[in-house]
């Protein structure tokens, strides 16, 4: 590995060379942690003065590889707001430990924004929530009971262990993870019964009969009430009309 120092001029040449009207941007990842692998990238978001529409690109500069986030400041609240509120605040993340791309005011007023808004407590589930994870966990168990093949309950089981990881992380009022992430979140959130779910999800793949993870995830489905077991309605935004995507018109 490339000194820091290197993979932050290379940060900056991305945008540069790339956005040149950059207002400045963010640079983050775990490379810039001192922590990177072979494959690891490096997190970039760029503050540009006004976009149409934000933008995420993959791209590679001297075979180092970036996920680059473009946003102007409206885009970026939206975005930064709807992580929060899905209790994965990944930009969020990347603006408080990232390394400064230039000196701009809105830079370092929103790198402050971040690091104080991760102190703040995630919001607790609100009862449509409650409502909604109950039944998916609830679906998910029973579709875990009944697996017709071993194949089913290999996709099954990993499914269910990640939705057991997240229920970790809502119990202990921290952010889910993601991909590689979702364990580790877990294992902060609750050491001992990440390790159990770890430990079933293993058994489970090696010994199908087993299904070691059911009566975990049993016990976390009545922690959050328990099954449905009454008619319950869940009814969508009103923004989610046909209008917005006009797959097809009725003859």
């Amino acid at each position: 590995m490339e000194p820091k120092e290197y993979y932050i001029n290379l940060a900056r040449k991305v945008m540069h060379e790339r956005w040149p009207q950059a207002v400045g941007g963010f640079a983050g990842g775990s490379i810039l942690r001192g922590q990177g692998k072979p494959n690891s990238d490096i997190d970039l978001i760029v503050l540009l003065p006004k976009v149409e529409r934000a933008e995420k690109w993959w791209l590679r500069k001297q075979g180092v590889p970036f996920d680059v986030f473009c946003h102007d400041e409206h885009t970026l609240k939206h975005f930064v707001a709807a992580d929060f509120a899905d209790r994965r605040p990944v930009l969020l993340n990347i603006i408080a430990e990232a390394v400064l791309l230039g000196d701009a005011l809105e830079l370092r007023k929103w790198q402050r924004y971040a690091r104080q808004a991760r102190q703040k407590p995630l919001p607790a589930l609100d009862g449509d929530e409650r409502m909604k994870w109950r039944y998916r966990l609830m679906d998910k168990i029973e579709d875990y009971e009944d697996v017709a093949c071993e194949l089913e309950q290999a996709a099954l089981a990993c499914d269910l262990y990640q939705e057991l990881c997240d229920a970790l992380c809502y119990k202990a009022g921290l952010q889910r993870g993601h991909g590689k992430w979702r364990g580790r979140q877990a294992k902060k959130a609750d050491p001992v019964a990440a390790w159990e779910l770890w430990q079933a999800l293993g058994a489970d793949l090696r010994h199908p009969a087993g299904k070691r993870l059911l009566p975990l995830a049993k016990e976390v489905l009545l922690k959050l009430g328990g099954p449905l077991v009454k008619p319950e309605v869940n009814i969508a935004p009103v923004h989610m009309r046909q209008e917005k995507l006009r797959l097809f018109e009725p003859e």
